[in-house]
């Protein structure tokens, strides 16, 4: 384990007050949640920015897709958020895969 020398931080007292509640209420702490962000900061291998309270943990591989902005504009004009655009997407690759009532 590499060494750990206590740092100070300031910080305004309700942020970590609230922070600590958080960090506990997600079975964790604050000195756990501050490293793994400086890992994923420096981009260390295998480091993952921590989940946010209430968030939804980073979706695994093979379900985050990069499509060209050319193409994401180009998408039906009826899909003009990104949840329609991505629900067109969806739509798409059932169609591709021969799913069902695709």
């Amino acid at each position: 384990m590499p060494e750990t020398t206590g740092r100070h931080v300031r910080v305004a007292t309700t942020d970590w007050t609230d922070f600590g509640t958080s960090a506990s209420a997600q079975g964790t702490d604050r000195t756990k949640l501050i490293n793994e962000f400086i890992a994923w900061y420096l981009g260390r291998p295998g480091a993952r920015l921590p989940e946010r309270p209430g968030s939804h943990p980073e979706p695994e591989a093979g379900q985050l897709v990069r499509v060209a902005q050319e193409i994401w504009l180009a998408l039906a004009p009826d899909a003009k958020t990104p949840a329609d655009r991505q629900a067109l997407i969806n739509d798409v690759l059932a169609w591709y895969l021969r799913r069902p009532k695709a």
